[in-house]
């Protein structure tokens, strides 16, 4: 064990402990010259490890404890290492988190490829004609509209309504954890009604844009969008006081027809009206009026006569009807052969 330096002469003392089973203390203290020690500790050097300085003296106590003293070397001085200013950069590699399209992208080939085997037969094909329109329509994720069918690989699926489907388990709590992760890396909203709403909205509004009326209930987009369904389901949330304010506003921005069927009638009663004031109260022959009215007016008649008959009309249809000329009241009330001969 080294002792602190105490001389700035650099000498130093080393405290050891040495067996020397052929001395007994006593014989070591009163008969053992220094020389002697010094030799045996000269042998014993290379273990004692007094080779960084010159032994000088030796002391020994009664209990075989040497007390030695030396002059150590001075080392040679080596300048200061300077510091390097160069910092070594740490290197942190994170992972590229994927896009949801990516993700997407990446589940659909695994898939094809016959991988995700948990995966039930109907799940795989819904998902990669899914991805197929995804990829098609240039959408970010999976969230497809609602009522959205979609042909790929010469099959046909409503992708819309699957998606719809996923996020009603998944609110049912009915939704497989594997199904859930695959969907949600590849982006669903699970809570996407009103995002669903206002893609379907933009569709409506460029549809008024260019046709300045509302598409028919079988109107599907050019992107597969069930556009004619979604009018038609905004008008039954009218009627049932379902839609809420803020809905009812944007489409009566736009002049929805809440009511098509009844507006359609008074269109036709409208036409009728004009046309037998322009023909001397003629009732029309059939096809004679699809030309300039888009309708056979002569059919139209035809039906209000039946739902007379069948008590089939609205009390509000029937007191229209009433504003006829006789020509056409008497048609509907009387049945003149007549008449009847005329129309057909």
């Amino acid at each position: 064990m080294k002792e602190p330096i105490r001389d700035r002469d650099l000498t130093t003392r080393h405290t050891m402990n040495l067996d020397l089973s052929q001395y007994s203390a006593e014989q070591i203290v009163n008969e053992l010259s220094n020389n002697k020690v010094r030799e045996i500790l000269t042998l014993l050097k290379p273990r004692l490890r007094l080779d960084e300085g010159e032994m000088c003296d030796v002391t020994i106590s009664p209990s075989g404890c040497f007390t030695l003293t030396g002059n150590k070397r001075r080392r040679e001085e080596t300048p200061p290492v300077e510091e390097s200013m160069h910092v070594e950069e740490s290197i942190h590699v994170e992972e590229v988190q994927k896009t949801h399209m990516e993700n997407f992208a990446m589940y659909a080939v695994e898939i094809r490829a016959g991988g995700h085997g948990y995966l039930s037969e109907t799940f795989r094909q819904q998902f990669l004609i899914a991805f197929d329109y995804a990829k098609t329509h240039g959408l970010e994720d999976i969230n497809i509209p609602d009522s959205t069918s979609h042909t790929s690989d010469g099959i046909t699926r409503d992708v819309g309504s699957w998606i719809k489907h996923q996020r009603v388990k998944y609110r049912e709590g009915k939704l497989k954890p594997s199904r859930c992760e695959i969907l949600e890396k590849c982006g669903i909203r699970w809570h996407a009604k009103e995002h669903n709403w206002d893609t379907m909205y933009e569709l409506y509004c460029a549809y008024r844009e260019d046709h300045l009326s509302d598409p028919p209930s079988s109107y599907v987009c050019p992107g597969g969008e069930k556009l004619g369904d979604w009018v038609s389901i905004q008008r039954k949330e009218y009627t049932r006081k379902s839609l809420s304010q803020v809905h009812c506003e944007k489409l009566n921005a736009q002049n929805i027809t809440w009511a098509p069927r009844a507006n359609t009638w008074m269109t036709h009663f409208h036409n009728l009206m004009e046309f037998l004031e322009g023909n001397n109260n003629v009732l029309p022959r059939r096809r004679q009026t699809c030309g300039q009215y888009g309708t056979d007016l002569a059919v139209w008649l035809g039906k209000q006569k039946e739902k007379l008959l069948s008590g089939r009309i609205t009390i509000d249809q029937k007191n229209m009807l009433l504003k006829l000329p006789d020509t056409a009241r008497q048609y509907l009330t009387l049945g003149d052969v007549e008449l009847d001969d005329q129309i057909l």
